[in-house]
C-alpha cells in the first residue's frame, strides 16, 4: 500500500514538472510587416522570398547597411536573414529611442552578433536579438568575385544581395533557443 502511494505520487509529480515546463516554453511569431518598414530597400522587409534585394554601396571599401524603423518598441526574438549572395559578417546593431527628425539615432552593436559566420547563396541564418527595440541596423560585409567587377571610385558597385530579413517575437516566456527552420 505504501509503495503504491509512493508510485502515485511519483507520477503525479513527474507529470506536474513536465506539465509545467512544457507551458513555459515559448512560441515564435512572425512579426506583421504592416509593423515595420526599410524606406531605403523596401524589398528588404516585403514578406516575399522571390524578390532579391541589392544593397548598394558607394565604393569598394564601403559596408552596405540597411535600417529597419518599427512603428513602436517591438521585442524581437530573432530575425531570418535568407541570403541570394553569399554574405560574410553580418554585424546588426539595435536602437530603442522615439525618432526625432533631424537627430542622429544612436545604434549600439548587438553582442551577440560579432563577427558572424558567412552565409551561403541561397540558405538562411537565424539571428538572435532577444531585446526590444525601434529601429535595427543590418550591416554586412559580402564576397564577390573580384575578378569580374571593375570597381571605380565613386561609382555603385553591386552590393550584397538579399531575398529577405524576417522578424520573430515570442508569444510567451523568453527566448531559450533558436527553432531549426528552412527557407
Amino acid at each position: 500500500m505504501k509503495l503504491q502511494i509512493v508510485f502515485i505520487l511519483l507520477v503525479s509529480i513527474t507529470v506536474l514538472l513536465f506539465g509545467c515546463a512544457s507551458m513555459q516554453q515559448s512560441s515564435f511569431v512572425e512579426i506583421d510587416q504592416a509593423l515595420f518598414t526599410c524606406t531605403d530597400y523596401p524589398a528588404l522587409v516585403d514578406g516575399d522570398l522571390n524578390t532579391v534585394c541589392d544593397i548598394k554601396t558607394s565604393n569598394q571599401f564601403g559596408n552596405p547597411a540597411a535600417t529597419i524603423r518599427f512603428i513602436q518598441p517591438t521585442y524581437i526574438a530573432y530575425i531570418e536573414v535568407y541570403a541570394e549572395s553569399k554574405l560574410s559578417n553580418i554585424h546588426i546593431s539595435i536602437a530603442n529611442i522615439k525618432e526625432i527628425e533631424g537627430q542622429v539615432i544612436p545604434f549600439e552593436p548587438l553582442a551577440t552578433s560579432g563577427s558572424s559566420p558567412d552565409i551561403n547563396k541561397g540558405e538562411m541564418k537565424a539571428i538572435r536579438i532577444g531585446k526590444v527595440v525601434t529601429h535595427i541596423r543590418l550591416m554586412v560585409n559580402w564576397l564577390r568575385d573580384r575578378e569580374k567587377i571593375i570597381v571605380l571610385d565613386m561609382v555603385p558597385v553591386k552590393g550584397p544581395e538579399i531575398r529577405e530579413v524576417k522578424f520573430y517575437t515570442t508569444s510567451g516566456g523568453n527566448l531559450t533557443t533558436l527553432p531549426a527552420r528552412q527557407p
